[in-house]
C-alpha cells in the first residue's frame, strides 16, 4: 500500500478477495513485484513470485518489468495493514481480455467526462454521482449508456431530466470518443451444383445474399464463409437466419445444394 497522497485517518477503499484488478508494476524485488492499482487511489498490491506463472521461475524480471500493465486477481486483503496480495497465474485469458476491455471503456468514459467538465462546467461530484446514476438507467455501465446515446441520438437523454443543450453536448462528446461496436457472426457453407453452368448458378445464389453488412468469402470451392454484421447483438441472429433463408431459397430455385458445415 502506498501512503503517498493519503492523509492520516483517511478512509481508503480496498478491493475484495476474488476481484480482478488492473495494475501497473512499480517495483521489482527478488521475491515478487509491487503493483499500483489505479482503480483504487493510493493502493498498491504485491504479487509473490509463486503467483506469477503456473511454472517455476527463478528471476522475476523474466516475467515482469517496471511500468508493465497487468490484470491480477486479489487473493488476500488485510485492511488493518492496508495489504493486498495479488495473483497473475490465477487469471484466465478470457478474464484478462474482459478486464482490459472494461478498463479501456472506463478510460473513454473519463475522457468524455473531462470534455463535459470543460464545456459545461460540471464538477467531478456531479459527473461521477448524479450524471453517472442517470446514465446507468440507460445501460449496465456508463460506457454502454454513452454507446447507446451515440447510436440513438441526444433525444434519448431528455427523458433523464437533462436540458436540450446538455443532452446535445453529451452526445457530441461521446460521439467523438466512442465508436459503436459492430457484432459479427459467421457461417461456413458448402455450395455444389452439377449443372453445366453450375459456377454461374452458385455465383447467382451467393449474390442474392449480399446487402449492407453481409460479406461472402470464397475459401476454395465449394466452401464459402458468410459473415453478417450488426450494431445490435439482439438482432444479429435473426438477420443471419434471414440472409441464409434468402440464399437457400435462391439456391433451390437454381438447383444449387447448400450445406452448413
Amino acid at each position: 500500500m502506498s501512503r503517498e497522497g493519503v492523509s492520516a485517518g483517511a478512509k481508503v477503499e480496498l478491493p475484495v478477495e476474488g476481484e480482478l484488478v488492473y495494475g501497473i508494476v512499480t517495483k521489482i524485488t527478488p521475491h515478487g513485484a509491487y503493483v499500483a492499482l489505479p482503480e483504487y487511489r493510493g493502493v498498491e498490491g504485491f504479487v509473490h513470485i509463486s503467483e506469477m506463472t503456473s511454472g517455476w521461475i527463478r528471476n522475476v524480471e523474466k516475467v515482469l518489468r517496471e511500468k508493465q500493465r497487468v490484470v491480477a486477481k486479489v487473493i488476500r486483503v488485510e485492511p488493518a495493514r492496508l495489504e493486498v496480495d495479488l495473483s497473475l497465474r490465477q487469471v484466465s485469458g478470457e478474464e484478462r481480455r474482459k478486464k482490459v476491455l472494461e478498463v479501456k471503456q472506463n478510460e473513454k468514459v473519463r475522457a468524455v467526462f473531462a470534455r463535459l467538465k470543460a464545456r459545461l462546467g460540471w464538477g467531478d461530484d456531479y459527473l461521477e454521482g448524479e450524471l453517472t446514476k442517470k446514465l446507468l438507467s440507460l445501460g449496465a455501465s456508463p460506457f454502454e449508456a454513452l454507446e447507446r446515446v451515440v447510436k440513438e441520438g441526444p433525444n434519448l437523454l431528455l427523458s433523464l431530466g437533462l436540458q436540450e443543450q446538455e443532452a446535445r453536448a453529451i452526445w457530441e462528446e461521446a460521439r467523438d470518443k466512442i465508436k459503436p461496436r459492430i457484432y459479427l457472426e459467421h457461417r461456413l457453407l458448402e455450395l455444389r451444383c452439377r449443372a453445366p453452368d453450375g459456377v454461374e448458378r452458385i455465383r447467382a445464389a451467393l449474390l442474392s445474399a449480399l446487402e449492407d453488412g453481409v460479406e461472402i468469402q470464397c475459401l476454395g470451392a465449394p466452401r464459402y464463409l458468410l459473415s453478417v454484421s450488426s450494431p445490435d447483438p439482439r438482432e444479429l441472429k435473426g438477420r443471419v437466419e434471414q440472409v441464409l433463408g434468402r440464399l437457400e431459397g435462391k439456391a433451390r430455385e437454381l438447383g444449387v445444394e447448400v450445406r452448413q458445415l
